[in-house]
């Protein structure tokens, strides 16, 4: 069920949508401007995108970045040339529950980094630079950096760096299309999907669906095969037909699709894994 926030959450500072000022915007994404300053192209995501581009108000942990499959290597290479040392485990939010991938990361190829100046007892001493930046190749999400009608940059103004300009972020259609693709295709395949990353980006879309819609505790819902106007227009947005299919049966339904759901339907439609 999709979860309604309530005018209690609100008044937590942790949800309050304040403006992030541009400086403090600038600092966060310091690595992505060395990676663009080396010509590797780079994706903001997670929940810096969710933030800094979506006014969505969450708390930041790891930042996330995407680039070409091909040059994640060459990516982790150059931040380890100046602040950055890698990290022998995953983020512990990300750690599977019992299951077969206990214990695992949900990115059998990403690659995890830990800032060299940052001690275990003070994670969070340099914020806003990130202590952990997590590396991922954008064909998790089947994104293309070359598709570049499907990004955004962020609204940082050139006077700070014009390198800023390149970093790319989501749109919001693309951003929910990731995420649906990364639930519908994960690397770890949906005969065994990583419970914790699929519960993760769960709430990713909630977030994004529900400080769009701004649903109210105190209004009911349209019934059930219904949607607000304001859904069809998330919906008429979207240009995967994975994505259309998944919000459609998420605001009709008023449920996430089951992992059974997702595989029949990708056996009605012959889709076949990346």
């Amino acid at each position: 069920m999709m979860i309604i926030f309530s005018g209690e959450l609100d008044k937590d500072p942790k949800y309050i949508n304040y403006p992030i000022p541009p400086c403090e915007q600038h600092k966060r994404v310091v690595a992505l401007r060395k990676l663009i300053a080396r010509g590797i192209p780079s994706i903001l995501w997670a929940e810096d995108a969710m933030r800094y581009a979506h006014r969505v108000p969450t708390c930041l942990f790891d930042q996330q970045i995407l680039v070409p499959d091909h040059l994640l290597p060459e990516a982790a290479a150059v931040l380890q040339e100046g602040d950055y040392c890698p990290t022998g485990h995953s983020a512990f939010s990300l750690e599977d529950m019992p299951g077969p991938f206990f214990g695992t990361s949900p990115y059998p190829k990403g690659i995890r980094l830990k800032h060299r100046d940052v001690p275990e007892d003070h994670p969070y001493k340099l914020e806003p630079i990130p202590t952990w930046i997590l590396l991922l190749p954008q064909s998790y999400f089947g994104f293309s950096v070359d598709s570049t009608e499907r990004y955004q940059s962020l609204e940082l103004g050139p006077s700070l760096s014009p390198l800023n300009a390149g970093i790319l972020v989501p749109k919001y259609h693309t951003f929910l299309e990731g995420l649906i693709r990364f639930m519908m295709d994960p690397p770890t395949g949906l005969d065994h999907p990583h419970n914790r990353a699929l519960m993760k980006y769960k709430v990713f879309v909630e977030y994004l669906v529900t400080y769009r819609v701004e649903y109210r505790e105190e209004e009911e819902l349209p019934p059930l095969g219904q949607m607000y106007p304001i859904e069809h227009e998330i919906l008429e947005e979207l240009q995967t037909n994975d994505a259309r299919w998944y919000i459609d049966t998420l605001f009709k339904q008023r449920v996430f699709p089951f992992f059974e759901h997702i595989r029949e339907y990708r056996a009605e439609h012959k889709v076949i894994s990346s």
